[in-house]
C-alpha cells in the first residue's frame, strides 16, 4: 500500500514521456521531419536498464499504439556509455530526436551543441 504523498516512480516517468515526446514531435515538426502524408520517427535515447526502461518501454508502445502518425523508436544503453555515445553521435548530427539528461550534465551536452541555452532551466521561465 502507498502512503498518500509518496513518490511514484510510474507517474514520474510517465510525466516524463509526455513532455519528451510532445517535445520531440514539436521539433519534428519545427524542423520539418513531419510531413502531412509521411509517419514521424523520433528517436528516443535513455539510460533506463532496468524495471525503469521496461516501463518506459510500456508508455512508448502505448503511445506508439495511440498516434499512428507518429513512430517513437527508444534506445536504451547503460549510463556508463550513454554520454560518450551521446556526445559523439551529436557531434556529427547522428543524435537522437529526443534524450535525457541528468542536471548536471547539462552544460556537457550544451557543449556538444544539443541545447542552444539552459538559462530557463537553472533561472527559470522568462529568466
Amino acid at each position: 500500500m502507498r502512503k498518500s504523498g509518496s513518490f511514484n516512480i510510474h507517474a514520474l516517468l510517465l510525466a516524463l514521456a509526455v513532455v519528451g515526446l510532445a517535445s520531440g514531435v514539436l521539433l519534428a515538426i519545427l524542423t520539418g521531419g513531419i510531413a502531412a502524408d509521411k509517419k514521424a520517427h523520433v528517436t528516443f535515447w535513455n539510460g533506463f536498464t532496468g524495471p525503469d526502461g521496461t516501463v518506459m518501454l510500456d508508455i512508448i508502445n502505448r503511445f506508439n499504439a495511440e498516434n499512428p502518425d507518429i513512430e517513437v523508436t527508444m534506445q536504451r544503453m547503460p549510463w556508463a556509455t550513454y554520454y560518450n555515445k551521446l556526445t559523439v553521435a551529436g557531434s556529427d548530427g547522428r543524435g537522437p530526436t529526443l534524450f535525457i539528461v541528468h542536471a548536471d550534465a547539462l552544460p556537457r551536452v550544451r557543449r556538444a551543441g544539443f541545447v542552444d541555452t539552459v538559462d530557463e532551466v537553472f533561472q527559470g521561465p522568462g529568466a
